[in-house]
């Protein structure tokens, strides 16, 4: 066992972070192999909203770690990257979190689209199926109630 601990792995958030932005600016690869020893889920949560660098596989990294649901939600629907969203809503195991994504008019039909392919209550998808506004998002749920993938 070393005498030092990275920087990346300290519980001050800022410094941890600030460790993986110096390693995103200089090594791709030894940034997402610190990413993915870093176990404080409020770190990792904030690599996942603020590190994309124009490359979404620094947070989906962290996705990868976050274990917190309501997180992973959150980040579905405020990144602004399409990956680092889709990421997010293909970790997420809570279905009523996943459920509100699908109904939610306000993202991105690319993103709900994955939403409602991991909806499995029933009237949920009649629903969306019947009365969503998008074409897309009817169609798929419709596909889904049918059993067509």
């Amino acid at each position: 066992m070393g005498l030092f601990k990275s920087a990346w792995l300290s519980e001050n958030e800022d410094e941890a972070f600030e460790a993986v932005n110096k390693l995103i600016s200089r090594n791709k690869a030894k940034a997402i192999k610190a990413i993915k020893q870093i176990t404080n889920q409020s770190i990792l949560f904030r690599i996942a909203i603020q590190a994309t660098h124009g490359d979404a596989s620094f947070a989906n990294a962290a996705i990868e770690k976050i274990t917190d649901q309501s997180k992973l939600k959150f980040v579905a629907q405020v990144s602004t990257n399409g990956d680092v969203c889709r990421t997010a809503i293909t970790a997420l195991t809570d279905q009523n979190l996943i459920d509100d994504i699908a109904k939610d008019n306000t993202i991105h039909n690319s993103i709900r689209l994955v939403a409602v392919r991991k909806v499995v209550d029933k009237a949920l998808l009649k629903d969306i199926a019947e009365n969503d506004v998008y074409d897309e998002i009817r169609k798929t749920a419709k596909n889904k109630l049918s059993g067509v993938r």
